[in-house]
């Protein structure tokens, strides 16, 4: 069977790019009992318990400007994985600038839910994330995070892994990688990250033509998505600020029990 060098062109884009795609990220680099925390308000709380859904927010909407940031290093790595085909005559700089464009577009098609990873309360976690007087935190482990999240069709893929801190650690073309890599400013937040990339997102990587490609404006994604989880799943422990009012807990242990989930332990802060 004939093909035209455009075709063949496309054919080799496709299986180059499925090669770089192949690794998933299922929280490679920390164990399944690792604790992390989720410190919220009163409010954000009750959405999750009584909608049975975990918010997840447009990876650049978030404060941080360096967000899907395409760096030196990740185009270097990109450039010599598409060198070695190169010598069959394949247009590698189109296909170069196809990708580059299309990674940059993928912070618009990605959605995140962050969460503290230690075993520990943190002070610092509490005053930023838990302003309210009367906040939560909500401790649960990698493991549970990831089985908690119900089946969302073929609309979005999901990953699971700890944000990368190590600037002048060696970075690969793996197009996730960008997503789970910050600023050495944001190290203090330990993040791990809960990753929903659209699929139409993904799909934009295997376009032929940069010209096929949306302008970022053009992209009318909503600023935050919600997804159904399992409750009893999600929630291990749910932890009470150190300087919520006294009668707090009891007051969260009986919307926890309307709620149907009153085997939901709820504690006191250690740092009280």
């Amino acid at each position: 069977m004939y093909c035209s060098d455009q075709e063949v062109d496309i054919i080799i884009t496709i299986e180059l790019i499925e090669k770089l795609m192949k690794r998933s990220l299922e929280y490679t680099n920390v164990g399944p009992n690792t604790k992390i925390w989720r410190y919220m308000d009163f409010t954000k709380f009750l959405d999750i318990i009584l909608n049975k859904r975990l918010y997840l927010r447009r990876i650049d909407k978030f404060n941080d400007a360096y967000e899907g940031y395409i760096s030196e290093q990740f185009k270097k790595a990109l450039h010599q994985s598409y060198s070695s085909v190169e010598k069959l005559g394949f247009d590698a700089r189109r296909a170069k600038e196809n990708h580059l464009r299309a990674q940059s577009l993928l912070p618009a098609y990605s959605y995140a839910s962050c969460w503290y990873l230690d075993e520990l309360e943190s002070r610092e976690m509490w005053k930023t994330y838990g302003i309210e007087k009367n906040s939560v935190a909500i401790c649960t482990t990698v493991k549970h995070l990831h089985d908690s999240i119900i089946d969302v069709g073929d609309s979005y893929n999901f990953y699971f892994e700890k944000i990368d801190y190590e600037e002048k650690k060696e970075i690969s073309s793996n197009w996730l990688e960008v997503a789970f890599r910050k600023n050495t400013n944001f190290a203090f937040e330990q993040e791990f990250r809960v990753l929903g990339v659209m699929s139409r997102g993904i799909a934009n990587l295997f376009h032929p033509q940069v010209n096929s490609l949306p302008k970022i404006n053009d992209i009318n994604n909503p600023f935050g998505i919600h997804v159904w989880v399992d409750v009893q799943s999600l929630v291990q422990e749910v932890y009470v600020s150190p300087e919520a009012d006294v009668y707090f807990k009891s007051i969260l242990e009986d919307v926890l029990d309307i709620a149907g989930h009153g085997k939901i332990v709820c504690k006191p802060s250690s740092l009280r």
